[in-house]
């Protein structure tokens, strides 16, 4: 029951009763496997802080919970610049899920730092041309959409499109 492996199990289970919509069942098995995996990985792990990112995501999106779930992705933030380093796609996407979260709380020109900062960092690691560039982009043009920068939420609306039109994202070859 303590073996990282169980804890990722326990994790994907409660991704499923998320998707499932059972809601305290969900946040239960995260807490769980976020648990076993603190006490069996330490918190300098990516698998936890992945962990932390699915709980606030539950945290803000479905149960309100915002401020709660602010707090548990700033704390994955901060331990993924340490883990990663500020220029990394796993820093990149708990940026994202802050955006997300400070959307849903009202505070949008947070938001809006969050997914510019993830944009950056996304633009650097993928090229100009990757999926989660245009995700990022379009999360930023929501965010400045909802805070009343039209004009500028357009021009980055267009670009997703655009992007997504061009088969921004589609999967490498490697070889």
């Amino acid at each position: 029951p303590e073996h990282p492996s169980t804890a990722v199990t326990v994790n994907n289970l409660a991704q499923v009763r998320h998707e499932q919509g059972s809601f305290a069942a969900a946040e239960s098995l995260y807490r769980r496997a976020l648990a076993t995996k603190r006490r069996a990985l330490g918190d300098l792990h990516p698998s936890v802080t992945v962990n932390m990112n699915s709980l606030a995501t539950l945290l803000a999106e479905d149960l309100g919970r915002v401020d709660e779930a602010e707090a548990l992705v700033r704390e994955a933030l901060a331990l993924d610049r340490r883990i990663f380093g500020d220029r990394h796609e796993d820093v990149a996407s708990t940026l994202r899920n802050l955006g997300l979260v400070l959307r849903l709380k009202g505070d949008l020109d947070g938001a809006v730092a969050a997914y510019r900062e993830a944009s950056a960092i996304n633009r650097a690691v993928f090229g100009p041309e990757h999926r989660r560039v245009m995700r990022t982009v379009a999360d930023l043009a929501g965010a400045l959409h909802a805070r009343g920068d039209l004009d500028t939420a357009i021009v980055l609306y267009r670009e997703a499109i655009a992007g997504y039109g061009r088969g921004a994202g589609a999967r490498r070859q490697y070889h």
